[in-house]
């Protein structure tokens, strides 16, 4: 409490850390017990009847070097409570001061660089929620923090990019043009860790498709077309591209599109290196081969088939999902 009265962030932040470190002697049960972090619920609960900048700005700067300090001092063992703690975090995401502002951005950039597997399911659901937000701030740092898995390692990147993907690609259209260069800075971070060269070497055609589907999806595809891939495609590299065959299977603008997805599908279906790595993706390709091979033109409807066969061949446990989807 008396802590929450300071005004100078300096001084807060060492009691943060010192309060933190009494705890930490004391167990983590004790922090449990002390009820701190429903306090903290309970400020930002009642604040959101009104608005953040209502709440004194040292219970705000409180706040975040708080959360901070646990994750410091207690590292991994608070991730049980890691949605807890995202969730206070969020809300300072959109705070009017810029050096509170700035500095839960950096305890989630630091969240995504250090959890594990565990932490990482936890965080992501709330950053997703966050890219949502009527607070153009909260949404702004929300887009930028997902960017910021590109540091976790290939299994959690495999397992998150199959739902980062599409929301970034949906947020790079926004109306604001700060929120756009977010999720194009995010993307770039994202395909800047992509292992695969070939995909890899595509990197500004792919951010050039997902910002703008209409114009550039069938350049795109060309591009993924006339590659010579040497190398296996692993689930990041998938989750990338994915969106730019789906968007073509699912094109009305012409058959030209659908054909060419079509097509990657087929080309691209013996270099998937794993089956958890297409899993992610299963029920949004099927459903949208499904809809080309129902397609008027002939043409399409071949080569839609000929994807499915691709894909069935190397991957036999598609042929039971292919069949309740047909």
């Amino acid at each position: 409490q008396e802590t929450m009265k300071l005004k100078d962030a300096i001084k807060i932040r060492i009691n943060c850390y010192f309060i933190a470190g009494l705890m930490k002697g004391a167990s983590l049960k004790f922090l449990i017990r002390s009820k701190v972090l429903d306090d903290i619920e309970k400020i930002l609960s009642e604040s959101k009847k009104r608005d953040l900048k209502d709440v004194d700005v040292g219970v705000r700067y409180f706040c975040v070097y708080f959360i901070d300090s646990l994750w410091f001092v207690f590292g991994k063992a608070v991730e049980p409570y890691m949605s807890r703690l995202i969730d206070l975090v969020m809300n300072f995401l959109g705070d009017n001061k810029d050096d509170i502002r700035h500095f839960a951005k950096q305890i989630i950039d630091s969240f995504m660089q250090n959890m594990s597997e565990f932490g990482i399911k936890q965080i992501i659901p709330t950053l997703l929620r966050g890219c949502n937000d009527k607070n153009w701030k909260t949404k702004l740092n929300s887009i930028l923090a997902l960017g910021a898995v590109a540091y976790c390692g290939s299994k959690q990147l495999s397992q998150s990019l199959p739902v980062i993907v599409p929301k970034l690609t949906n947020t790079i259209n926004d109306t604001n043009e700060d929120i756009k260069q977010a999720a194009v800075k995010s993307l770039s971070l994202i395909l800047s860790t992509i292992k695969n060269p070939e995909i890899s070497e595509m990197r500004d055609i792919i951010i050039r498709s997902l910002s703008d589907p209409f114009n550039e999806n069938v350049r795109s595809l060309d591009a993924l077309l006339s590659t010579s891939f040497r190398h296996y495609i692993d689930g990041p590299a998938l989750s990338l591209i994915m969106p730019i065959i789906i968007y073509g299977l699912k094109s009305s603008k012409t058959e030209i599109g659908k054909e060419k997805s079509a097509k990657v599908v087929a080309s691209i279906a013996t270099l998937v290196s794993a089956e958890e790595d297409i899993l992610p993706h299963v029920d949004v390709l099927i459903e949208a081969l499904v809809s080309a091979s129902k397609d008027s033109h002939a043409e399409v409807r071949a080569i839609a088939a000929k994807a499915f066969k691709s894909l069935v061949l190397r991957f036999k446990f598609l042929v039971n999902i292919t069949m309740n989807k047909v």
